[in-house]
């Protein structure tokens, strides 16, 4: 009895030290400890909440592994993105946990075919440090649209950290909020984000005195007192989703004065974006750009300078009418339709410790081929230090790109499939024929 338990504790040492070991060479291999990884267990199941006979969700329940502890998210799409989902970031401890995946039958139903299907997962962390890791897989089940219905209240939104962006995503509108520079673009959401995107970058910080009085920096004749490049700010990010999401990307800005390298007074920039900002459609979202001056500037004004860009390369800039009661618009545009909206007003917000007015921002951009510049510009006038606008970026969802499916070429076709067995074994036999032949001809002393 006691050899066998002494056999016992020797095998399960040797488990431990060759895990130990491959663990030491994955390392090695790669270069950087391994934070998490997926289990083999990835299990399927329909999730009828309403007991109707219809799934509202097609969950997936996925293994992984903790090496290093610490908050991780999960982001799953089908196929080319036809269904998206994702677990918000949660902390957890060295081991192995369960993470369910939930993807929605509001999007389920659009896949208009009967098919297993083809999923790609994202595990992330909220340390930028850690790399996702990635696991591509086929459903064991077989699905059709008519197994599955939306959830109730319709609504569907997921919020993931992918990289160096966070992922707004709503059945109509995917947003991007990059976490280390002001820049965020948006489009459709699903296969027909490729060809809509656009995206905004917030560039440079402008403190001047308005000459002329028309609420415009104009460089021929007012002056300009301080400036800051925004691409040299330290960029941080505060997310919280234990209630829908607040995300504020955020940094503080030196001031410095015209011609040197000398910062005499500082801001802090922060965008934030709110899930009680989005349209309960999911096509548009209102985002709050704050100001707060850390001192009072010798200025009578300071502008902000962002740029509108096209990232599908055949999309136009146009002037449009805003969004609702936005006056002030520019869309993006192929084939003549409209497809992605950025819209503001010039309604402001301002005050010198907290809120405590309305005012009025001055803009105006300047339209080029593929982007724009825009600038806002807000008065400093009775002691103003807080400076509160709030654009609006949406998509126009009765012009989305119907996304034309390709054929499974391989998969679906009996006839195909037989052909190239058929193809494939005449080049092995192709390839053992003429390795016999060499050989023979070696033993029979030929060339």
């Amino acid at each position: 009895m006691s050899t066998d338990m002494g056999s016992k504790v020797k095998r399960a040492g040797t488990v431990v030290l060759s895990f130990i070991l491959l663990s030491m060479l994955i390392n090695v291999v790669q270069g950087a400890p391994i934070a998490v990884s997926f289990t083999d267990t990835v299990d399927e199941m329909l999730v009828d909440e309403d007991q109707d006979g219809l799934a509202e969700y097609l969950r997936l329940n996925v293994g992984i592994t903790v090496y290093v502890p610490g908050s991780y998210g999960l982001y799953g799409k089908i196929d080319d993105g036809s269904s998206v989902a994702s677990l918000e970031p949660v902390p957890l401890d060295i081991g192995t946990h369960i993470l369910e995946l939930d993807f929605p039958g509001s999007d389920l139903t659009t896949i208009e075919r009967e098919s297993r299907y083809s999923i790609h997962l994202e595990l992330y962390s909220t340390d930028g440090s850690v790399e996702s890791v990635n696991l591509d897989l086929t459903t064991e089940g077989t699905y059709s649209p008519s197994m599955f219905e939306p959830p109730e209240g319709g609504a569907f939104t997921t919020v993931s950290i992918i990289g160096d962006d966070v992922v707004i995503l709503s059945r109509e509108m995917e947003i991007r909020v990059n976490r280390t520079l002001p820049k965020l673009t948006y489009s459709y959401s699903g296969p027909a984000s490729i060809g809509s995107r656009g995206a905004i970058e917030y560039r440079e910080v402008i403190a001047f005195d308005d000459m002329d009085g028309d609420g415009m920096w104009d460089p021929s004749v007012d002056i300009k007192r301080l400036g800051a490049d925004l691409d040299d700010v330290d960029w941080n990010l505060m997310t919280d989703f234990s209630s829908g999401y607040d995300i504020a990307l955020y940094g503080i800005v030196p001031l410095r004065v015209v011609g040197t390298a000398t910062a005499t007074s500082y801001m802090r920039l922060t965008f934030m974006f709110h899930s009680g900002a989005l349209s309960p459609d999911g096509d548009s979202q209102k985002f709050d750009i704050e100001i707060e001056l850390i001192q009072p500037l010798e200025a009578d004004h300071i502008a902000i300078r962002h740029t509108l860009m096209d990232l599908s390369g055949d999309q136009t800039i146009q002037e449009a009418d805003g969004y609702g009661d936005d006056p002030y618009g520019l869309t993006l545009n192929r084939d003549g339709k409209v497809q992605t909206i950025y819209s503001w007003g010039d309604l402001i917000e301002v005050g010198a410790q907290e809120i405590e007015r309305d005012s009025n921002a001055y803009t105006w951009y300047d339209l080029r081929d593929g982007e724009a510049d825009i600038y806002f510009s807000y008065p400093l006038v009775n002691n103003t230090l807080i400076i509160f606008h709030d654009p609006v970026i949406g998509i126009d969802p009765d012009n989305r790109p119907h996304h034309e499916e390709v054929d499974d070429f391989l998969g679906d076709d009996p006839i195909i499939l037989l052909g190239g067995a058929l193809i494939g074994a005449l080049i092995v036999g192709a390839a053992l024929y003429t390795k016999l032949k060499g050989r023979r001809r070696r033993l029979q002393g030929g060339d």
